[in-house]
């Protein structure tokens, strides 16, 4: 059946295309060229179907050359290997090539191919002066040539899937599950994609504030003293931290923070000694390397830390304002703490936690005290990294229960991780450690994908709504809104179907964008709810500012309505005021008869806790909202 399939009629996704933008808009930056593109091949010419957006690139999409003019493209597609010109003005073969007008003279070229050895076009890189393309870009091409014909294997199996259905129909239901994979996976790769070009973009990135190294060029200094021909005998890493950064910023403005963070770069270089090495990571957090000998290092770096202590004492002009600088400092040793210098680093900022409030004088060396928690965190890290991979996520659902017939009419759905050597992780520990190294956006588009798909299943059989909490680092994505709207179109989920929850916490880093995201979700028709309402500074003017649909009241004031009046109180207030509003509430934490009945009698619209129910997986509360259902009926 593959030789009946029609390559040329196979239409590239829109979501694939702006994948493949990314793809060569990032080649062209590392490689440091003008232009890189992706070719199609058509009957009789070879179109442009993706072409970097990138400074001096004179090629356009969907521009188109005859076959037959002597196109490097060509001579790729016909040979099916890599063609390398270094430079076309000077080779025989290539001076009276087409695109030596357009002002390119230097070429490398990778054909690709639909899985059944069709050509579809090339990939390659070309270059306004002689470049011969040394090995590093070479494979840099060919990475991204793999990743584009695993796209269109993908495709190419869709089609042949596509064509299965069309003459078999009494394999539809298996076909169509088959089709249904082959979209998770095309989701999932396009998912990874996303996420590594974003890290990749960041660690890119260099401080154009402070002019100071970043991660990386901290991590080649310290591979320089340690692996050459005289390595250095002792060395001590400095983790400092800007406590207070977010007060400025939130006080006087941002401009006011980059000011604060600018000035004290300038003092650290000043009066940092020349055996010192000094780097910036962001977010106010600095790193110092320096070296001497081990008889002296741990006094040496504790003279350093003193003098720091002292320096930061002197007020900081920022903005029209002079604040003093609240910083902390961790303090790791080479060799005694370690020998690579990640390990070095996590060390000094563990210590640096240590050190307790963050004041001005206060500094820590790292401890074997600190060593368990340190290693417990080492685990969950390193055993994050393949949690996905290995499936060893897992959706639970705890039931939202109608507070005034006692109906179950939905679910928030809860991330559970069960990892074969650490057991049963806790969110609380795991959550926060894959925020800080980016892994929660792929978790979250996990979380967000299967929490969607069990919503369609449920709500083709009942009216149900699903509820889910977005981290603040998740919230941040400028195409969260895009992505909620893809899931819920594929899998055919009405939108008010869906709830998500965030925190006060996510609200306080940009009121702008935050306010952006909620207004995109509306729109869509996606229920907001406001988490943990009552425990935050300013839950009441989030109520007016953002587009709220539902609050939720904190376990907190819920746990004391036994024996607290203020608390029954509290919650009656909360209640009204929400229905006043015309917003929903919940209330969480209900554990009790007592505090079911209560809050049924306030009239508060829904109610959450192990009295309900405790969170389980799908098919457990699939069985429970059957079991429901049958009793209703009868």
């Amino acid at each position: 059946m593959s030789d009946l399939i029609q390559t040329a009629n196979i239409e590239i996704p829109q979501v694939m295309l702006a994948s493949w933008q990314n793809t060569v808009d990032l080649i062209a930056k590392l490689a440091k060229i003008p232009a890189s593109l992706i070719m199609r091949l058509q009957q009789r010419s070879l179109e442009v179907f993706v072409s970097s957006q990138s400074p001096g690139n004179p090629y356009r999409p969907g521009a188109l050359e005859q076959l037959d003019s002597g196109l490097y493209c060509e001579a790729v597609i016909n040979d099916q290997a890599e063609l390398l010109v270094a430079d076309a003005l000077h080779d025989p073969l290539w001076c009276n090539n087409p695109d030596i007008k357009l002002g390119m003279i230097s070429y490398c070229g990778l054909p690709l191919n639909w899985p059944n050895g069709q050509p579809f076009g090339t990939i390659c890189i070309l270059d306004s002066k002689r470049n011969p393309y040394d090995t590093a870009k070479r494979q840099l091409l060919s990475c991204f040539r793999q990743a584009v014909e695993a796209n269109l294997a993908t495709l190419y199996q869709k089609a042949e899937l596509e064509d299965a259905n069309n003459h078999l129909e009494q394999r539809v239901h298996q076909r169509t599950a088959e089709l249904e994979q082959l979209n998770q996976r095309l989701s999932r790769e396009i998912d990874i994609r996303l996420a590594a070009e974003r890290l990749v973009d960041y660690q890119q990135h260099f401080d154009a504030d402070t002019g100071l190294p970043n991660r990386k060029q901290l991590k080649k200094k310290f591979s320089e003293l340690t692996g050459g021909s005289a390595p250095a005998d002792a060395l001590a890493v400095l983790n400092l931290n800007l406590a207070n950064l977010k007060k400025v910023n939130d006080s006087f403005g941002h401009q006011a923070g980059d000011q604060l963070i600018h000035q004290l770069a300038a003092r650290l270089s000043k009066q940092l000694p020349d055996s010192a090495f000094l780097a910036y990571f962001g977010a106010g957090e600095f790193a110092i390397l320096d070296q001497g000998h081990s008889d002296t290092i741990v006094e040496q770096s504790a003279e350093l830390a003193n003098h720091l202590c002292q320096l930061f004492k002197t007020p900081v002009p920022a903005g029209e304002h002079s604040v003093t600088p609240s910083v902390a400092i961790g303090i790791a040793g080479y060799p005694h703490d370690g020998t690579e210098i990640d390990e070095l680093l996590r060390k000094a900022s563990t210590a640096r936690s240590f050190s307790g409030s963050p004041l001005p004088g206060d500094y820590q060396f790292f401890s074997g005290e600190m060593q368990s928690r340190l290693t417990a965190r080492l685990q969950i890290e390193s055993q994050l990294t393949h949690a996905l991979e290995h499936n060893q996520f897992q959706l639970h659902y705890q039931p939202l229960v109608d507070s005034g017939n006692g109906q179950v009419v939905g679910a928030e759905a809860l991330l559970r991780w069960h990892n074969p050597q650490l057991g049963q992780v806790a969110p609380d520990r795991f959550i926060p450690i894959a925020e800080q190294s980016g892994q929660i956006i792929e978790i979250g588009l996990f979380v967000l994908r299967a929490a969607i798909s069990q919503a369609a299943h449920w709500c083709r059989e009942r009216e149900f709504c699903i509820a889910l909490n977005l981290s603040p680092v998740q919230f941040r994505d400028p195409d969260l809104a895009g992505q909620i709207h893809r899931l819920l179109t594929t899998y055919r989920l009405p939108p008010h179907c869906l709830e998500v929850e965030i925190t006060e916490g996510v609200l306080l880093q940009d009121e702008a964008q935050a306010l952006q995201t909620l207004d995109a979700l509306t729109r869509l028709g996606v229920r907001i709810s406001l988490d943990d309402f009552g425990t935050g500074y300013s839950s009441l003017s989030y109520l007016q500012k953002f587009p709220f649909d539902t609050v939720k009241i904190d376990r907190s004031f819920v746990a004391g309505l036994s024996n607290s009046t203020r608390n029954q109180e509290l919650v009656r207030a909360i209640i009204a005021m929400a229905h006043k509003l015309n917003l929903k509430v919940v209330a969480e934490g209900i554990e009790t008869a007592e505090q079911a009945a209560f809050i049924s009698r306030e009239q508060c619209d829904l109610s959450q806790g192990y009295f309900h129910g405790r969170p389980v997986p799908a098919e457990t509360l699939q069985g429970l909202l059957s079991e429901r259902l049958e009793a209703s009926v009868e």
